[in-house]
């Protein structure tokens, strides 16, 4: 008797596929159907409004693809750049950096090239083609001579106190460079900077 009953409440909410909402299954099914009896069921609405009707959702962010304590991960300065305690500075190249966990970054860059004005952003950072390499997006439209569009092959780590990397720089006028550069850690944030990053 139970059984019949339960199985007729389902047939109610039996929609036919070119009409199929699985927000709209989960709604009805989560309020009509009650008792011991119809446990299955309940089971069954809870693993369909999982997979589509809020359950939580694989992150479009490719950051987190990355394993923790490489690239990026293995040189942050911080959970903030407003908290950062730590900064990093290449003497050879005249470049700085400070990374946050929250995927904000600062850099600056005391001319490259033939230039020699000094470039400096507050931006995002995210995961590269590899896990140990982080990407730097392009102002739009780019007004400068030059970018700082990447940190390729990170080797080393803000506990060991230094790392080696190659530095991307885009000059408008002649294309993309990657010069090698070796970090040391600077305590304090980047001078000259102020973000609530």
């Amino acid at each position: 008797m139970h059984y019949r009953r339960v199985i007729t409440r389902v047939r109610r909410w039996v929609v036919p596929r070119s009409q199929y909402n699985i927000a709209a299954v989960c709604r009805p099914l989560r309020t009509r159907v009650s008792g011991c009896n119809s446990l299955p069921i309940i089971v069954f609405v809870a693993a369909l409004c999982l997979g589509g009707c809020g359950g939580t959702p694989e992150s479009s962010n490719t950051n987190l693809r990355t394993a923790p304590n490489t690239g990026g991960y293995a040189i942050l300065n911080g959970s903030t750049l407003s908290g950062a305690t730590s900064h990093w500075e290449s003497a050879e190249c005249k470049v700085k950096l400070e990374l946050a966990s929250n995927y904000w970054m600062i850099y600056s860059v005391d001319g490259v090239g033939s230039s020699t004005a000094t470039v400096g952003a507050v931006t995002q950072w995210s995961v590269g083609s590899t896990d140990k390499d982080v990407a730097v997006p392009l102002p739009d439209p780019p007004m400068f001579a030059y970018y700082l569009t990447g940190i390729t092959s990170i080797d080393g780590s803000t506990s060991s106190g230094s790392f080696k990397a190659g530095v991307k720089i885009l000059e408008t006028a002649s294309g993309t460079q990657v010069y090698p550069c070796a970090f040391v850690l600077q305590s304090g944030p980047i001078p000259g900077f102020s973000t609530s990053h």
